[in-house]
Parts: C-alpha cells; structure tokens; sequence
C-alpha cells in the first residue's frame, strides 16, 4: 500500500495517484473525498481500467475533513477506516495538506503509518516550497512514516530541489512539469519517464508487486 500525501491542498496528488497506479498496475482509493468533485472520477479518464475503491467518506462541502464533517454532522474516526483488500497494489490518496485534521484527537495520515503504508510524498515549487516540504518531511519522519520519496511538481527549480533533497536524503521518484491541463497522454508519457524509480519501488516490498502486462497504451 502506497499513501500519497502533499504539502498542502491542490499541490498534484490526483496526477501522482494516477502515475503510480498505472506504472504499478495497480488500484486507487481515496478514504475521504470532500466537495462535489469526485478524484476517482478523474483518475478513471487517466488510467482507464484501474479499479478504483469507493471512499469511506465523501462529504460535499469543499473544506478540510474534519470541518466539513462538522459542518455536515458526521463524526470522522480514525478507527473506521478499512483499507480495501486489493490482491496486488493499493495507491491511496489522501485529502489536503499531509497534516489534515481528521477530528479534534486525530491526523489523517496517522492512521496510515499504523497501518505500516509507505508514503510518497508530493511538492509542488513556488515561493516557500523549501520550507513547506522540509517541514513536512520532518513531520512524517517523526511519527515514522516510511517515506519512499519525493515528487516535484512545476517548472523546474533546481536549486530548491537540491537543498531539498540535501536536507531529506529523499530520493525522487519523479517529476511533472506545469501544465494548463492534464491528460491521459501526459499520464501515459510520464509514466514512462518514471518507470525506473516504479521498478525500485516494486522491488522495495518483500512481496513483490505483480508484473504489469504492459504500460498503458499511448491515446
């Protein structure tokens, strides 16, 4: 099971997801989705075929978890959530930041790291990312999460992504470009650039991941 977390909200978790579940062959789950836009929705027109797990909680108010389910009455537990019985790999999207409340006692993402996932964590560059990533990085590290790597998003910085890296011993599992919109053809050639670092994260797991059949066909 691979978690992907950000460093806050809208930074391309979805675009991630869908990188690595097509790369590893495997499925999708989003355990809270809020606002009236459903990701794996998104994630179906970018990898069609992936299975994608319904979320244990969708809330329509477009906030963090723990304030929309306040503002819609429903008492979010950390104790509630089963993770999917997927056979082969399972890429789990969480919501917001790496840090989202889930209530007044509990972080999301704890949740996960006692469950034994493994983490990847998503950066996107602009004026402050340095910060906002080490910090982040600081705090999965300190409640143990097993984090994999790195993904920089936006136009290349090269000096940030080297201090970053510097200051994490991070690897990068990949990168993603900007772009005014993301289709199924950038899912695909992406893919692609990244199976390398795929392949070093299959062979991570003592069991490894099944062998993929073949990379998804180019639209």
């Amino acid at each position: 099971m691979i978690v992907v977390c950000g460093i806050g909200t809208g930074v391309g978790k979805t675009a991630v997801s869908a990188i690595l579940a097509g790369g590893l062959n495997g499925a999708y789950w989003k355990p809270i989705q809020t606002g009236r836009r459903k990701d794996s929705d998104q994630i179906k027109k970018w990898v069609p075929g992936c299975i994608c797990y319904e979320e244990r909680y969708l809330l329509k108010t477009p906030a963090s978890p723990h304030f929309a389910g306040s503002v819609e009455g429903i008492a979010l537990k950390g104790e509630e959530f089963r993770i999917p019985a997927h056979p082969g790999p399972l890429i789990i999207e969480l919501a917001g930041g790496a840090l989202v409340p889930l209530n007044d006692e509990e972080f999301l993402i704890d949740t996960f790291i006692q469950k034994k996932c493994a983490f990847v964590l998503t950066s996107r560059h602009y004026i402050g990312t340095i910060n906002h990533t080490l910090l982040t990085v600081e705090a999965l590290k300190g409640r143990g999460a097993n984090l994999l790597g790195l993904v920089f998003i936006g136009t290349d910085r090269q000096l940030a992504e080297k201090t970053i890296i510097a200051h994490t011993g991070l690897p990068v599992v990949g990168r993603i470009p900007t772009y005014l919109r993301i289709t199924k053809k950038i899912i695909w050639s992406t893919q692609k650039l990244w199976q390398p670092s795929l392949d070093k994260i299959n062979s991570q797991f003592g069991t490894p991941f099944p062998k993929k059949k073949k990379l998804l066909s180019a639209p």
